[in-house]
Order: C-alpha cells, then structure tokens, then sequence
C-alpha cells in the first residue's frame, strides 16, 4: 500500500496527540516518519512501535559522568532521545558527549536525528561500542540509512560542525506497512470530533445534502 507524504505526516502526527504528546514535538515525529520513509526505512512500523513506549507518567532522568558527559539508562527514542538532542543543542554548550545504554528504538531516534540535522542545520557524530562498526556521521549525506541498516542500542552521541542535509521536499509517495498503518489510523480517529447534528450546525464535515 502506498500513501503520499502528507498522508504520512497527518496520521502519524494525530496518532501521538492521540496519546498526549504536545502538537509541536507530534509535528517532529511526523516529519520524522516521513523522512525515513524518503530513506528507505519503514518510518510507518518504527512510529507504530514508538506508539507503544508513550508514558506521560515516567519522567526522565539522566546520570551526569563528567562536566560535558551524561548518560541516559534504559532510554525512549521519543523522551530521552529528543532531551539528549535538546541538551547538546542548548546554547549554553554545558554538555558535549550523550552516551545510551539500553536505547528502544535506535533506528527511529536515527530518523529524530536526520530531521533535527534539517532544522537546525548541524550535524551529529554517533559512536558505536562495537568492533564491526565504530561511528558514523549523520548529516546531508544518509546513504547509509536504509532497511537493512543496524543501529545498537547502546552508543555515545556528540555534536558536530554545521552542514545541510539534501532537501527531500519533492518526496511524494512511499510503501507502507498496512497492519502498522491501521493501527496508526485508529490512533489517529481519536482526535477527531464525533459526528453530531451540533458539529454540523458549528460548520463540521459534509450537510445533510452535500452541494459542494
């Protein structure tokens, strides 16, 4: 099944406001879907799994290592990832190394990272503690982001000069995975206002007669 990029966005965006997420970090996620998706990588299933680590209840912690180092333990891509992203963005410049132990979606917090390349034009370097793959730079050159490509979940992340990565505006349409779409939708529906003959009065959705 194909669906186009705004498609993707839309439902992705709404299914995280379904379950409490803010409109702006659910407009990340979106375009973060997208962007995978425009890489390769079925952004549609790792959102869905995403979905399912949403807990508004368990705050987020992190161990301070040195002055510019601090370490998040058992991590969410969507909470701790985003805050370690904040942090080595931050202006006050306090911390220049995030290490991870324990990350649950590296490959979607790879997509988180790509997409705040893109707005705040820098770039990352992530190392890996792994003899078979040391680090990789994630800025405007991803080719080595695609469906076959392993992230660990265990990994230090450090911030890197300033680039620009590849415009990907002329992505229109991308394979999805229907059963993870489905649930998306059904998430998605939650936002919507329920039909009613006051929401038709108010102006919502189609008259009993429909001229348009």
């Amino acid at each position: 099944m194909f669906r186009s990029a705004n498609e993707i966005y839309n439902i992705v965006r709404k299914a995280f406001i379904s379950l409490g997420i803010d409109h702006a970090c659910a407009d990340d996620l979106g375009n973060v879907t997208v962007l995978l998706n425009f890489y390769g990588i079925d952004g549609i299933k790792e959102a869905y799994k995403a979905t399912k680590t949403i807990n508004l209840k368990k705050n987020i912690s992190y161990n301070r290592l040195t002055n510019n180092s601090v370490e998040f333990k058992i991590s969410r891509a969507c909470f701790e990832g985003i805050s370690a992203i904040d942090l080595l963005l931050c202006r006050k410049k306090e911390f220049e190394i995030i290490k991870f132990k324990n990350l649950d979606l590296p490959q979607f917090f790879l997509g988180i990272l790509a997409w705040n390349c893109m707005v705040h034009n820098c770039s990352f370097e992530v190392s890996f503690y792994s003899p078979k793959l040391n680090k990789i730079k994630i800025d405007k050159n991803l080719s080595e982001m695609d469906s076959n490509f392993y992230i660990p979940k265990n990994f230090s992340l450090i911030k890197k000069q300033k680039c620009k990565l590849d415009n990907f505006s002329n992505f229109s349409h991308s394979k999805v995975n229907l059963n993870a779409w489905k649930k998306l939708e059904e998430m998605a529906f939650r936002t919507y206002v329920p039909d009613s003959n006051r929401s038709r009065e108010l102006g919502a959705g189609a008259r009993i007669i429909d001229e348009d």
